[in-house]
């Protein structure tokens, strides 16, 4: 299930009691499938992502049968890296998958369950399926519970200044409508302008013909001079 701007629909739905709020994660959104024994990861696109994230395998010892709805994340001090985490998309090395995990561990981070113990409950609202989210309780450092708020506003200006990428309102009596943009989600993100210099590029992981990311770099004021500094990758 998708949201849909905040633009496109008047503006974030204020109204607490039937709408609640979330802060929208930077990372990579995928359904964690446990059965079984074993925990399979699913990218938006249906990509089986598993090999690339294997320190969330800890998932299917924590529970029997669940699907999860969420975002894997590479926390740095408690805000979302989405470079850190860039390089990890396209791993498909169950042994180069170890050596990132180990060097920067990345994190599910779980706002919805759509089955639980072989039940549906997609068509259920989601303050019921929240509520069984919650009965669940997170599992170690395998996956953790996104916060809920009643307050947007509030949760706008703490997600800006915290430097995150904004929030989502979610219709409390929403069913989840798979595969479409609904209504029912309202996503409202900062938008940061940033004027920079390219000054290079990096190969996918697995693909050395494709562009996995580029390096860019932002001028500074130095002793005497401006200075090039680098300011990280960017791989969307």
């Amino acid at each position: 299930m998708l949201a849909v701007p905040a633009e496109r629909v008047g503006g974030l739905p204020l109204d607490g009691s039937t709408w609640a709020y979330e802060v929208k994660w930077d990372g990579m959104r995928v359904l964690a499938d446990v059965q079984d024994g074993r925990v399979r990861l699913w990218s938006r696109r249906g990509n089986d992502v598993t090999v690339a994230f294997p320190e969330l395998a800890g998932l299917a010892a924590a529970h029997a049968d669940v699907l999860l709805d969420g975002e894997v994340v590479v926390l740095r001090t408690g805000v979302p890296s989405f470079s850190a985490l860039a390089e990890r998309f396209h791993v498909r090395d169950a042994r180069r998958a170890a050596v990132l995990a180990s060097a920067a561990p990345a994190t599910l981070i779980a706002f919805d369950v759509l089955r639980l113990y072989g039940v549906d409950l997609t068509g259920r609202p989601w303050q019921e399926r929240r509520e069984a989210l919650e009965r669940l309780g997170p599992s170690g450092t395998a996956w953790q519970l996104s916060p809920v708020y009643d307050d947007g506003p509030a949760l706008l200006d703490a997600t800006r200044e915290r430097g995150l990428e904004g929030i989502v309102a979610k219709r409390r009596a929403s069913p989840y409508r798979e595969g479409a943009r609904s209504g029912d989600w309202v996503k409202l993100a900062h938008q940061r302008v940033e004027s920079c210099v390219v000054g290079g590029w990096r190969a996918e992981t697995d693909d050395a013909g494709r562009v996995g990311a580029l390096l860019l770099g932002l001028w500074s004021d130095g002793p005497g001079r401006r200075v090039l500094r680098y300011a990280g990758k960017a791989g969307s």
